[in-house]
């Protein structure tokens, strides 16, 4: 049998390969920390988005009022190599008080910005003032009764429809 002899060149590749193992070793070691340390963080900013959940809002439009409703914490998106997770874009029930379609009620991202003290808003819009809940569903009510209204009258303009005879 035999034996290999290592080479000076050989020896040089074994060490060299062993500190790549270790360098490799030590990067999965700071990206899971990294990947933990993240994750508190986020935890940390949902607990901040809890205190908009149920606060309500309205912005003076042009044309009328837009009513928000903050529904929830923003959710985390995850990818294949990282998750992502704003705080400032806050999911929220709207009412537009401008529009005369069904489109008036929608969920949408409610951005912290508006909300006084948050962020900032931008210069061509007005910041969000703060309603009760009372206010928020007035609107909503309202909407609902207009959007029925609709229904109804189309009901009414549809002409009859010819009874079969059998």
């Amino acid at each position: 049998m035999e034996m290999k002899v290592n080479t000076p060149l050989d020896q040089q590749m074994q060490e060299l390969e062993k500190k790549i193992h270790d360098v490799n070793e030590y990067q999965i070691k700071y990206k899971n920390e990294m990947r933990q340390l993240q994750a508190q963080k986020r935890e940390l900013l949902k607990q901040g988005c809890l205190r908009f959940v149920g606060t309500c809002w309205k912005r003076q439009l042009k044309d009328g009022s837009l009513y928000a409703c903050i529904l929830r914490v923003p959710e985390e998106e995850h990818t294949m190599t990282s998750t992502h997770f704003n705080e400032n874009q806050l999911p929220a029930l709207f009412v537009d008080e401008s529009e005369p379609s069904l489109d008036a009620i929608y969920e949408d991202t409610f951005f912290r910005g508006y909300i006084p003290g948050e962020g900032r808003t931008p210069f061509t819009e007005a910041p969000a003032q703060s309603i009760t809940l009372d206010e928020f569903r007035g609107a909503l009510a309202r909407k609902y009764t207009e959007i029925d209204n609709m229904v109804l009258l189309a009901g009414l303009s549809r002409p009859p429809v010819p009874k079969s005879e059998n």
